[in-house]
This record gives structure tokens, sequence and C-alpha cells, in this order.
């Protein structure tokens, strides 16, 4: 006969969800706001977005590559938002975590092993580097809160028309510029125009990486973008 007690899991508490959440985040499940965008065409290898404005913080500077800058200053971002605790901005107000996170170079006279690279006075490879969150659609330049780190830097990304190639795994900067090179090569070859003065993370280099997964994500379900920004009346054949 059956038994005639029914199991049911356990109400859910913080803990649980948290673990929950946490467990979908390393299988690659991406539960933070993304950016709200219209899709135009669907290609072989890349879509064609029309993305809403959005916020961003950022921060800029010099490394000897993108990861030595993201490992330096991801934490003063995750800070402004309040990830580690008390809010780093006037406001002392707790932000949602969105993705993806964003990166970007800016362009030089040539390429290092791994990164776009500008040459030093003293002749070492170094670069000029970019990362930012975005913001929760619900913060516009007025109402959010402003970094008490100076070095955070708050604007808007105008609406944008942009090609996106979206690819696995965990990346670094040598694959990311050689999926950049594709795509800049296939908008062109469809006939799309590359924007004159693209809004990426304002180096102009005409690509930005976007990564959605923390480090723990299993590496092959990570999921990565390659942007280039189209211009607006761009139309392909």
């Amino acid at each position: 006969s059956k038994s005639p007690f029914v199991c049911f899991p356990p109400p859910a508490t913080k803990s649980t969800l948290l673990q929950s959440a946490k467990m979908g985040m390393i299988f690659g499940k991406v539960n933070e706001e993304t950016p709200k965008f219209e899709l135009v065409a669907k290609k072989e290898q890349y879509e064609v977005r029309r993305y809403v404005p959005y916020v961003i913080a950022e921060m800029q500077g010099q490394a000897k590559s993108q990861d030595a800058f993201g490992n330096k200053n991801f934490r003063v971002l995750a800070g402004y938002i309040g990830v580690f605790g008390n809010p780093q901005n006037q406001k002392k107000e707790a932000m949602s975590m969105t993705a993806p996170v964003l990166s970007s170079a800016q362009s030089g006279e040539k390429m290092a092993m791994t990164a776009p690279v500008l040459s030093s006075a003293g002749g070492d490879s170094s670069g000029i580097f970019s990362m930012a969150f975005i913001l929760p659609s619900k913060y516009t330049l007025e109402t959010a809160p402003t970094p008490t780190d100076e070095n955070i830097k708050l604007r808007e990304v105008p609406a944008s028309l942009v090609a996106v190639h979206t690819y696995s795994g965990t990346t670094n900067e040598k694959e990311a510029e050689e999926k950049a090179k594709m795509l800049l090569g296939l908008v062109q070859k469809d006939g799309y125009s590359l924007h004159p003065d693209p809004h990426d993370l304002p180096h102009k280099q005409g690509w930005q990486l976007a990564r959605y997964n923390p480090p723990f994500t299993l590496p092959f379900l990570k999921t990565n973008e390659i942007h280039v920004e189209l211009a607006d009346d761009a139309a392909a054949n």
C-alpha cells in the first residue's frame, strides 16, 4: 500500500534561495537583469540588436592586460553597488547586479599577444582598458547614486544598433580579439556600415567584450559576446 505520508520540499529560506541561485549560476543561468533590445536580424554567426539607452558605471586605466585591469577593479565596481557590504556610493544605496560586465581597450598601433596595446614611454607593453557595470534600468544619470570613488564614472550609453556574436567558454583577450576581427569582417561583408563614432567604452576600438557569468560557472556553460556598433541607418544586403 502507498505510504500515507506525502513528502514536500522544505520551505524556501534565504539560505536555500541563495544556494539555488548559486547553483543556477554554476550551470550558466543568467538571473540578472540584462539590457533591453529589439532583435533586428538573425545571421548564421551573429545577430543585430537595437538596444535602448542604459546607464553604466565604468572605470578606465592603464594595465598590462585586460585581465590584470579587471582583477584589480572588479571589486571596486562591485563595491559601488554594494556587492560586498556597504554600498560605496553617496546614497549608501544597494543596487542589483546586472549582466553583462563590459570590457574594452583603447585602439593602439600594435596588438600584443593578448590585448590591444599602447607603448609606454619606457618601452613596456601596456594598454588603456575599461570595465563597466550596467546599472538596473530604473536608473538614469540623474537618479543613479554618485560613487564615492572618483575613479568610477557614470554615463549614459545612447540607443544603438549592435552586431553581436555569441560564444561560450572561459574567454581571454586573444580569443576575444580574434572573434572581434571575424565579426567586423562579417558585418561589412554583409553590407553593414560600422558606426563612425562608436559608443563602446570610450576608446573607439569598434568592439567590446560582454561577459555574463561569474568565474565559478562551468566553463562550457559561460556566455560571452562580442559587440560591434553599426551605423544606425545600416542596411545589409
